[in-house]
């Protein structure tokens, strides 16, 4: 199974090191060391950019995940998770609609 981690911080750190039996990729905006070390162990691949629904739309496109997982609220509230729910892709992360509970 592909999963593709977003985000970059200790939460996403954790989240990659429990998906490890999986083959994990990972969209940051920086290097976290931590994440890098799960996809190298896994042969996956990190990706750095902004992390925006355009940015995962072209990396969906790219490795066709099994699944996503979406660390931050930032992502959320851009609407990074409705990316993978347009390609029928399970993801764990609210909608950019019911995001809207936690932007203060």
């Amino acid at each position: 199974m592909k999963v593709l981690v977003v985000g970059d911080g200790a939460r996403e750190n954790a989240l990659a090191k429990s998906l490890s039996s999986h083959k994990v990729f990972a969209l940051s905006s920086y290097i976290n060391p931590g994440i890098k070390e799960v996809v190298d162990s896994t042969q996956g691949e990190y990706f750095l950019g902004e992390i925006t629904p355009e940015e995962v739309r072209k990396i969906i496109s790219r490795i066709n995940p099994d699944m996503g997982v979406i660390g931050p609220e930032d992502p959320l509230f851009r609407g990074v998770s409705d990316e993978f729910r347009k390609e029928g892709i399970p993801v764990f992360g609210a909608s950019k609609k019911n995001a809207r509970i936690a932007v203060s």
